[in-house]
């Protein structure tokens, strides 16, 4: 499966972008026995409408936590405004995303 490094926002978006491309083209032909496309690697910043889109997308967000500790220092400079969205793996796994 194919494994994407993404971590802000509009880097997972366009990820998640052609994951969706992927199913228009191929119908789910690319999807492992578990319905699964792919992965997100790290997903450290999304937006609320994004995160449903993993697991529709059978998208695993393949996950560090301890970047949040690594990034406390610098995430208000690069996501300012937007950090309320970081880190979200709450969220992912009440939508239903798998979290590796």
């Amino acid at each position: 499966r194919p494994a994407i490094h993404a971590i802000g926002d509009h880097a997972n978006r366009l990820a998640l972008d052609a994951f969706a491309h992927l199913d228009r083209v191929l119908g789910g032909a690319h999807r492992d026995a578990d319905g699964l496309a792919g992965s997100i690697e790290h997903a450290q910043l999304l937006t609320h409408e994004d995160v449903a889109r993993f697991a529709a997308l059978g998208v695993v967000a393949s996950v560090q936590p301890e970047h949040a500790m690594d990034d406390r220092d610098i995430a208000d400079v690069y996501w300012a405004g937007r950090t309320a969205r970081a880190f979200a793996l709450a969220d992912l796994r009440a939508a239903g995303t798998r979290l590796a």
